[in-house]
């Protein structure tokens, strides 16, 4: 089944959805793993179906558990995250999920040994990327502007963010996101 789920989207994604397998599935979904209920939602939502694709899609991301490709097995949890995240950007680019395969993927890429890893994991970083672009962020800290920025990478850093509101706006065309990470390190001063 996890092979007939990623085969119904290619046909979708190509303008020919086979339709009745689709439903077939649709109406056995012990049959799937969960990654290919997944796919198997983004499909619906490529044939124009964006009703089924909300039903099925859980309501939080799931990530597959991460096991290195090795030997002659090609497939690994890594591969299939950046699969799903593709698949995703092709058949609803606004959807939340996104955001948390964008992250899990790009903390991943040291991880990523295989040939099949890196392949999918880029093409859905730069699809990400491209279809973002024009996007542009403003970093405010209490209000005052530390910063815009309108491309794919930016890093903001400094201790005078310690207590203060960190505001940020992203601005561009409808449908555009921009997608971010926080990371936190020390400890707190008033607490020892």
């Amino acid at each position: 089944p996890r092979h007939m789920a990623s085969a119904l989207f290619v046909l979708a994604r190509a303008g020919a959805p086979a339709i009745e397998v689709m439903n077939y599935y649709k109406d056995h979904l012990d049959l799937l793993t969960s990654d290919s209920r997944i796919l198997l939602a983004a499909t619906f939502a490529l044939a124009g179906d964006r009703l089924t694709f909300n039903a099925m899609m859980p309501k939080s991301a799931i990530l597959q558990r991460h096991h290195p490709a090795t030997a002659a097995v090609f497939n690994s949890s890594l591969s299939q995250n950046a699969l799903l995240c593709n698949a995703l950007l092709d058949a609803a680019p606004d959807h939340p999920h996104i955001a948390y395969y964008l992250d899990h993927l790009s903390k991943k890429i040291p991880e990523m040994y295989s040939t099949q890893e890196q392949a999918w994991s880029f093409l859905a970083l730069g699809k990400a990327v491209q279809q973002n672009a024009g996007a542009k962020v403003e970093v405010r800290v209490d209000g005052e502007l530390k910063g815009t920025f309108a491309g794919p990478l930016y890093s903001y850093s400094g201790a005078d963010l310690e207590g203060k509101m960190v505001q940020l706006t992203a601005t561009g065309s409808a449908g555009q996101s921009a997608y971010y990470t926080w990371k936190t390190s020390g400890y707190h001063r008033n607490r020892g």
